[in-house]
């Protein structure tokens, strides 16, 4: 839906008990935004709710092990903003700032990215993440607290 010019949306998953399965229900809710005569600017953001996630940080390995570490599911509580600009200095390229936060261990991911779609070129995007929260959280696990990262994505696509 719309509310004061947002596009609204939201999801509810619920899944009922089953054998060894305890009733579990997901949630998100989101907002919306484009800006601008010709709409290049857009403000989004979401939040998410697991009821099976858990802020137990001693908890990780084992589920590590058990298979169960599964990023934007571990936690309980979830929430993400980003600002994108589009037509950055020429048609075909854009930016987009990010972050992602889980509530339940309070770890936090944040992300600058840059989108090319050039005529002729394969399409590509380059980003540079940062990680933080404190060291064994869910966005600091395995790349440690206040990592740095950078990265090249290339979609082929038919």
């Amino acid at each position: 839906g719309r509310v004061l010019g947002f596009d609204v949306y939201g999801e509810l998953a619920v899944r009922i008990p089953y054998s060894a399965y305890d009733v579990s229900v997901a949630s998100s809710l989101g907002i919306q935004r484009s800006f601008g005569e010709l709409s290049y600017w857009t403000v989004s953001a979401e939040a998410f709710v697991n009821s099976t996630g858990t802020d137990d940080t001693s908890s990780y390995p084992a589920l590590l092990v058990a298979g169960d570490f599964t990023p934007f599911y571990v936690g309980k509580y979830y929430a993400y903003a980003a600002v994108t600009r589009t037509h950055l200095f020429v048609d075909g390229i854009s930016a987009t700032l990010s972050g992602f936060v889980n509530f339940s261990d309070l770890s936090y991911l944040l992300r600058l990215s840059t989108g090319f779609s050039i005529a002729r070129l394969v399409p590509f995007k380059l980003g540079i993440s940062f990680a933080g929260g404190g060291a064994g959280k869910e966005f600091t696990y395995f790349t440690g607290n206040n990592a740095l990262s950078a990265d090249l994505r290339i979609s082929f696509e038919f």
